[in-house]
C-alpha cells in the first residue's frame, strides 16, 4: 500500500514515519506532509491507498481534508490521530467515513492494526465491487441460450415446422397460442456517441438490451437477440399478437429512438412489417435486412407494411430543372428538388442509389451550364471539385448533410457569403466548452463529416480541431483556477472533465502544473 502521513508537527511526523516503515509486508511506500494544502498537492500527483492525518493542524484539519477527498470522490481510506479523546472529533471522522481513529503518541502495534483494518477495508471494497460485476456478467448472459433459438430460427433452420417452432419457444419460456402471430423489429444502431472496446461493447450490448425490453415491454423476457447487417450493430425484436396493438408499438418505438437520441447519445433506426406466422419470420428477416441496406439517413423512423418498390419511383424531371438552371432560378429549382427528396424519403424509396443518381444528375446539370455559359464568353463562377467531392460523401449520412449539400450547390453564391465553417465551429467550441464535445456535436453544427471539417480547420489555423478544443478548455480552466474559488474538481467538471484525477493529470501535461500548484503559483503573483 502507499501511505500518506500528514501531521504539523516534526518529531510527531518523524515518528509516525518510522513505525509506518517497519511495517514492510503492508507499506509499499511512505509519503509525508506537514499541512492539508501539502497533502492535497501530493494526492493530486499520487495514487494514495491510506491517508493517516492528525486532526488539528492550524492551516486546515484532517477533518476538512477528508471532507475534501469526499467531495473530489477519491476514495481512499483514511486514520485520524489527535492528541485528545474527544467523542465529537470521532463522531465527524466516523460520519465522513474515516476506517479508524488513534490517540497520540501513536505505537507500532497501533498503527500495524490500523493499517491491516485499512487493508481489509480495501479489500472487502473490491470484492463488493467484483461481486457486484459478477453479477451484472450473470445477468447478461441469463438469456443466452434463447438468443442462441432465436437467432437459429432468424437463419431458417427450423423450417415450415410450425410444431418444432412452437416447441422450441416454449422451451425457453414463450408461449405461443393456436394462431397467434409474431411481429419482428429490427433495430439498428447506426452511431454510438462514443468510441468502445472489449468490455466496454459487452456492458453496451447489456444497456441496449435492458433499454428496448423496457421501452417495449418485454423486459426481463429475453426476446432480443443481436444479428449484424454491414458493419451496424443490430437486434432483432419478438412481439406477440396478443401483446400490445400495433399503433401502440409505432408511438414506443419512436419515443425509444428519441430517448436513445437524446439521453444515450446513440442513433437508432426501426424496421418493422405486419405479424406473421412463426415459420414465417426467416423470410419477413430477409426482408427487414434489405430495407436496412437500401435506405439512407439512419435517424430515421421506418415503417413499412409491404415490400418496398414494387412499381419503382418516379425519377426526376431533369429537363425541366435544366431549364431553371440556364434562367438562373436556383430558388424555384431548389424548391423542386427538395419537394422530390420529401416524397423519396417519405415513401422510404430514398436509398443510396436514388440519392446519388440524383446528386450526379444536378451536377452534371450545373457542370453543362457553366461550360455553355464560358463558350459564350458569359462569367463563370466554377464549381469546386474537391468540396463537391467532400460534401457529396457527407450528403448520405444524414438528411440535414443532403440539405446542406443541395443548398451549396444550387445557391453558391449565397452560401459563399455566409460566416466560414471554422467561425462557426469556433463559436460553436466557445458555447460548450462545459461538455465533452463529440465528433457527432460538430457534424451536426454545421452540416460536415469530420474528416473534411478536420482538413479545413487545421488549413485555416494551423492546429487540428481536437488540440483547439483541448487548448481553449485548459485557457478556460486556467481562468477559472485563478479568478474563482471552485474546486479542483469543479473546476474540471466545468470543463467537460468529470472525472478529476484525469483532469488533473491532463492539466499537469499541458501546463506543466498540477491544477492546484498553478492556482497557488497565481495567485499569489497577484498579491
Amino acid at each position: 500500500m502507499k501511505v500518506l502521513l500528514v501531521d504539523d508537527e516534526k518529531l510527531a511526523l518523524d515518528g509516525l514515519r518510522m513505525v509506518t516503515e517497519v511495517q514492510k509486508d503492508l507499506v509499499d511506500q511512505v509519503f509525508t506532509a506537514s499541512s492539508a494544502a501539502e497533502a492535497k498537492k501530493i494526492l493530486e500527483e499520487e495514487v494514495i491507498d491510506v491517508v493517516v492525518t492528525d486532526i488539528e493542524m492550524p492551516m486546515g484539519s484532517g477533518l476538512s481534508l477528508l471532507r475534501w477527498l469526499r467531495e473530489e470522490k477519491i476514495d481512499i481510506e483514511c486514520i485520524f490521530q489527535t492528541c485528545h479523546e474527544s467523542f465529537a472529533f470521532a463522531r465527524e471522522a466516523l460520519s465522513l467515513g474515516s476506517s479508524d481513529y488513534l490517540v497520540k503518541p501513536v505505537q507500532e502495534e497501533e498503527i500495524r492494526e490500523a493499517l491491516i483494518k485499512a487493508r481489509n477495508n480495501m479489500e472487502h471494497k473490491l470484492r463488493l465491487k467484483n461481486d457486484a460485476v459478477h453479477e451484472s456478467t450473470l445477468k447478461q448472459y441469463q438469456g443466452v441460450m434463447k438468443s442462441v433459438f432465436l437467432t437459429e430460427l432468424l437463419r431458417g433452420k427450423f423450417g415450415a415446422d410450425r410444431e418444432k417452432i412452437r416447441e422450441n419457444f416454449a422451451a425457453h419460456g414463450v408461449e405461443l397460442k393456436d394462431g397467434e402471430r409474431v411481429l419482428l423489429l429490427s433495430v439498428s444502431v447506426a452511431r454510438i456517441g462514443k468510441a468502445m472496446d472489449g468490455w466496454e461493447k459487452d456492458i453496451y450490448d447489456f444497456a441496449m438490451r435492458n433499454v428496448i425490453g423496457e421501452s417495449l415491454n418485454i423486459a426481463g423476457k429475453n426476446r432480443i437477440c443481436q444479428t449484424n447487417v454491414g458493419t451496424d450493430i443490430n437486434y432483432a425484436v419478438f412481439l406477440l399478437e396478443g401483446e400490445v396493438g400495433k399503433d401502440r408499438i409505432r408511438e414506443e418505438c419512436r419515443q425509444l429512438i428519441r430517448w436513445m437520441h437524446n439521453e444515450f447519445d446513440t442513433d437508432i433506426q426501426i424496421y418493422m412489417a405486419g405479424f406473421v406466422e412463426p415459420e414465417e419470420l426467416p423470410l419477413q428477416f430477409e426482408k427487414l435486412r434489405q430495407m436496412q441496406q437500401d435506405i439512407i439517413w439512419k435517424d430515421s423512423f421506418c415503417l413499412c407494411e409491404g415490400r418496398l418498390g414494387n412499381e419503382g419511383p418516379k425519377g426526376p424531371n431533369y429537363q425541366a430543372w435544366e431549364v431553371l438552371i440556364r434562367k438562373g432560378r436556383q430558388e424555384e429549382l431548389l424548391s423542386q428538388v427538395e419537394k422530390y427528396v420529401d416524397r423519396m424519403a417519405g415513401d422510404m424509396e430514398m436509398t443510396r442509389p436514388v440519392l446519388q443518381s440524383l446528386l450526379a444528375g444536378l451536377h452534371a446539370l450545373i457542370v453543362k451550364n457553366e461550360r455553355e455559359r464560358a463558350e459564350q464568353g458569359l462569367d463563370v463562377r466554377r464549381m469546386d471539385e474537391k468540396e463537391y467531392s467532400d460534401r457529396f460523401q457527407a450528403a448520405f449520412a444524414s438528411r440535414e448533410n443532403a440539405d446542406d449539400f443541395l443548398r451549396w450547390m444550387l445557391l453558391r453564391d449565397e452560401v459563399q457569403e455566409e460566416r466560414s465553417v471554422v467561425d462557426q465551429l469556433k463559436e460553436f467550441i466557445d458555447n460548450n466548452i462545459n461538455k465533452e464535445i463529440t465528433r457527432k456535436m460538430l457534424e451536426d453544427a454545421v452540416h460536415l463529416n469530420r474528416d473534411y471539417l478536420n482538413r479545413l480547420f487545421k488549413k485555416e489555423t494551423g492546429v487540428s480541431l481536437a488540440e483547439y478544443i483541448v487548448e481553449k478548455k485548459m485557457e478556460t480552466a486556467k481562468e477559472l483556477l485563478v479568478m474563482t474559488d471552485l474546486s479542483v474538481g469543479e473546476v474540471g467538471y466545468w470543463v467537460g472533465y468529470e472525472n478529476f484525477s484525469y483532469f488533473s493529470r491532463y492539466f499537469k501535461k499541458i501546463t506543466g502544473d498540477s491544477p492546484a500548484s498553478y492556482r497557488q503559483k497565481y495567485k499569489e503573483s497577484d498579491l
